[in-house]
């Protein structure tokens, strides 16, 4: 299994041209034959909240990588300290 570590940026998007919400993240990555697995936390783990409250929209966030590429994610586990769990969106 490989894994990885990253600065990341997650971000819940309305539609193509509005972001309602960016949250910087770290995230830790593992891959296997099965596909990946990742977790998450937030950089500013007060901005648990704000988070919440988008996930109760919708939990498809994006996933913004430093090198700006992008992956389709939902969000499952927040808790109040920031840290979450990331599925890919197929």
């Amino acid at each position: 299994m490989d894994s990885a570590v990253t600065a990341a940026r997650l971000e819940w998007w309305a539609n193509r041209w509005t972001c309602f919400g960016a949250f910087s993240v770290s995230v830790n990555i593992s891959v296997d034959e099965q596909g990946w697995a990742a977790t998450g936390q937030l950089a500013q783990a007060e901005e648990y909240a704000d988070v919440a409250a988008l996930c109760e929209f919708d939990e498809a966030f994006e996933l913004r990588f430093p090198d700006d590429s992008t992956v389709g994610v939902l969000v499952s586990d927040l808790t109040r300290t920031g840290s979450f769990t990331l599925t890919e969106v197929r």
